[in-house]
């Protein structure tokens, strides 16, 4: 090369430098570049994930939260309606003890009747629209009514009802009682039987008779129990089935909630029917009018969140309580429907303003529901809890139970606002964050670069000279050499270059005698490759010599299709196909003076071992069979030990399961471990024989008499047995899924009544089918016997 094209060479050091610059500054910066952007998308996804496990948080200690809150809520309510049943069930189990006891109560009756606490005292009263009832003065605890429709012509108590009158006297101990504690309420009573109509109602009101007379003006005519039409006929179709009263967990039954005409607010009716002694006859009500104040004021005081609210719905959706911002929220109209003297609150989800509350399916079961409804434009969270159910009458002749339904109504953004609050104070300080990172992303870029103008300008002198060294080697004066003056990375490159050139011009001067040296060891290995392929190419020819050796003795050995043809009594089929060249299964046919004998086994492995071994204990079952050996279990020894000692002596990690068969007059004897035997009945019943314990693998202990034993199977005109090996069963396809024995079986019961090579040929073709192109992994061997 000629001076000026070296001169060409080095010109651009300024420019290189240059380009160091740019490109190590443009690395610089998209590496801060991504370090920001990475930073952002950290800080990003470090939002979402911390607003997500917040909202998770939410969520979870949210429904925690109100799933407790409703259920003590509805606990509370449980209580409260429960203590009333209570109360009530006491009354009556009173009243029956009393009217249980009849007898004794005529008897003491009018003792009673005469005593100061329990001198009845009636006075007739004529009502301000024309009615007549006898009641008892205020100085008495309880407020006792007869109507006109239990008076004579002389406007007398008829006995009837004044015998009912005396035998329940002893009530008025009890009822003040009741009416003092327990569950708030407003009456506590007795109602006798129709016939014999009374009340015992307590506290005394001296208004209680004259209100209905005023409500109800001639109705003092009718039995009392018509304002509850349907009801009596309700209890005395539970008395009309035998043991039905004893068979109940409770009678009492509550009326629907109603406004009071008085004023108490929405109220129910417990009742609790009294029976005759015969459990059959209807002998009066103890009865309990309580307020649900304390219930419904409960459910309208729950405040959740800063909006959320309760309502409390019966199972029609009619809603007996919320407060005047959920019926409002809920969409609710407020109706009243009834007479003057009881109204019916109408207030239902099903007539809501609101879709979505119209369609608000309430619970059928105990568990807690959890709904999501969009009200009005706002997102709700909805909680449901049923009430424990109870008996309700609703003014027909049916009763049925019925539970009401406790409900949470919070709307989603108070319950997320925590979780806004959360991800504004990320967003800020992620913002924070980013900006911190670009001013500190740019003071380190600008150090950065001033440290690379320095360092390049060193790193390119020293290049330079290297170039001008390298020139001149290149010019054929070999001799020159690079001053050294560091102990960095470029003091290395140097004291390199100054080795290389030392070589250069060592293999310059000897170069011709290197090549020749190289050029003999390249002839000498060539020599030595082509001596070793010719080696290889005749061991590979002995090797195929060998197997096909073997394959062919493998083959010979076989029964031959004319010799199964030769046996009368059976029909034979058989087919081998091994894996490898040669194959490690066993299956062999001979006929002998006692009957037929079959032996099928299979050698562990497959290949040129495992058929040599096949080999063996074909040829030492044949022998044996030969010299009229007809005891299975003895073959069975001598052949283990014959090959435990083979298998011994040429160190050969391999054994051998087999089974001997024995065909007979009928009868089919099996000896030896190997695969099950399937016996396909001409009927289609299917047997699978185990043939675990009848033997001991082939090869691994010397001894295994203690191991053999016989099974025998009785075989008919048609019947077919099938012998195979686990090359079939554990056969894959494509999807690795292996064929299987309960497949095997359906294939030859679905041809059992073929001919024996026509069953063969099914399960070849499915077996064919099913591996498709999945490589065979083991040696297949099936041989069929049917019984001509």
């Amino acid at each position: 090369m000629s001076s000026e094209g070296v001169d060409i060479m080095f010109r651009p050091r300024k420019r290189f430098r240059t380009k160091l610059i740019i490109v190590a500054g443009v690395g610089l910066a998209a590496g801060f570049a991504a370090s920001v952007a990475a930073a952002l998308v950290s800080v990003s996804r470090l939002s979402i994930e911390s607003t997500r496990v917040v909202e998770d948080g939410l969520n979870s200690s949210t429904r925690e939260y109100l799933a407790t809150h409703i259920v003590d809520t509805a606990r509370q309510t449980n209580v409260s309606l429960a203590t009333a049943f209570a109360e009530v069930e006491a009354l009556a189990d009173v009243a029956q003890t009393i009217t249980d006891h009849q007898g004794e109560m005529d008897a003491i009756g009018p003792v009673l009747a005469h005593q100061a606490l329990f001198k009845q005292d009636l006075r007739l009263v004529v009502g301000k629209n024309g009615g007549l009832w006898y009641e008892n003065p205020p100085s008495a605890g309880c407020t006792i009514g007869v109507w006109r429709e239990q008076l004579d012509t002389q406007q007398r108590i008829r006995p009837e009802a004044l015998r009912e009158l005396q035998r329940t006297q002893l009530l008025d101990l009890f009822l003040p009682v009741i009416a003092r504690h327990g569950a708030t309420k407003q009456w506590v009573y007795y109602v006798g039987p129709p016939g014999a109509t009374f009340v015992r109602n307590c506290p005394w009101n001296a208004s209680y008779l004259a209100k209905y007379d005023e409500l109800y003006p001639g109705k003092d005519h009718d039995n009392w129990w018509t304002f509850f039409p349907g009801l009596l006929d309700a209890w005395e179709r539970w008395a009309a089935t035998p043991d039905r009263l004893q068979r109940m967990p409770t009678q009492t039954t509550v009326s629907t909630p109603y406004q009071d005409a008085g004023g108490a607010g929405m109220m129910i009716t417990i009742f609790h029917p009294v029976w005759r002694r015969d459990r059959h006859t209807f002998a009066g009500s103890a009865n309990m009018d309580i307020t649900l104040s304390q219930i419904t004021d409960s459910v309208e005081r729950v405040r959740l969140a800063k909006t959320g609210f309760a309502f409390l719905a019966q199972p029609n959706g009619n809603v007996l309580a919320v407060n005047s911002a959920g019926e409002q929220v809920l969409g609710l109209e407020t109706a009243a429907q009834g007479g003057p003297g009881v109204s019916i609150l109408r207030r239902s989800l099903r007539r809501s303003s609101q879709p979505s509350v119209t369609g608000l399916h309430l619970p059928q079961d105990d568990e807690i529901h959890f709904e999501e409804l969009t009200i009005g434009a706002a997102r709700h969270i909805v909680v449901l809890k049923r009430l424990a159910p109870f008996l309700m009458w609703s003014g027909t002749a049916e009763i049925k139970s019925e539970s009401w339904t406790l409900g949470f109504v919070v709307p989603e953004l108070e319950v997320y606002e925590p979780l806004q609050a959360a991800r504004a104070a990320i967003e800020r300080r992620g913002s924070e964050l980013l900006r911190t990172i670009v001013a500190l992303s740019a003071v380190t870029l600008a150090l950065v670069l001033l440290g690379l103008v320095f360092v390049s300008r060193r790193i390119t002198n020293t290049l330079g000279i290297l170039a001008e060294r390298a020139s001149d080697i290149m010019r054929g004066n070999y001799g020159e050499r690079v001053g050294v003056d560091s102990h960095d990375e470029i003091g290395a490159l140097a004291t390199a270059f100054n080795a290389m050139a030392d070589k250069v011009q060592a293999h310059t001067e000897h170069l011709e005698g290197i090549v020749a040296e190289r050029t003999d060891e390249l002839r000498r290995a060539n020599e030595e490759i082509s001596q070793l392929n010719e080696r290889l190419q005749a061991e590979n020819i002995r090797l195929g010599a060998e197997l096909d050796i073997a394959r062919q003795l493998q083959s010979m050995v076989l029964p031959q299709a004319s010799e199964l043809r030769e046996i009368q009594e059976l029909e034979i089929a058989a087919y081998m196909r091994p894996a490898n060249e040669v194959g490690g299964d066993y299956y062999d046919v001979l006929r002998t003076a006692n009957g037929i004998e079959i032996g099928i086994g299979d050698v562990t492995g497959h290949g040129l071992e495992s058929g040599v071994l096949m080999l063996m204990i074909q040829t030492a079952i044949r022998t044996l069979i030969a010299a009229e050996e007809s005891d299975p279990s003895r073959i069975l020894r001598v052949v283990n030990r014959v090959i435990y000692g083979n298998i011994q002596r040429s160190k050969l990690d391999h054994s051998a399961t087999l089974s001997l068969l024995s065909y007979r007059d009928g009868t089919l004897t099996i000896t030896g471990q190997h695969e099950e035997a399937i016996v396909v009945r001409r009927s289609g019943d299917v047997i699978r024989m185990d043939t675990i314990d009848l033997g001991f693998p082939v090869g691994i202990e010397f001894d295994i008499g203690s191991f053999l034993s016989v099974a025998n199977v009785q075989l008919e005109v048609g019947d077919v047995v099938v012998l195979y090996t686990d090359g079939i069963t554990e056969a894959e396809n494509l999807a690795k899924e292996q064929y299987g024995l309960d497949r095997l079986c359906r294939v030859a019961q679905r041809h059992r009544a073929s001919s024996a090579h026509q069953i063969k040929d099914a399960v070849v073709g499915d077996i064919t089918r099913y591996i498709g192109r999945h490589p065979v992994l083991d040696d297949i061997t099936l041989v069929v016997l049917k019984v001509a």
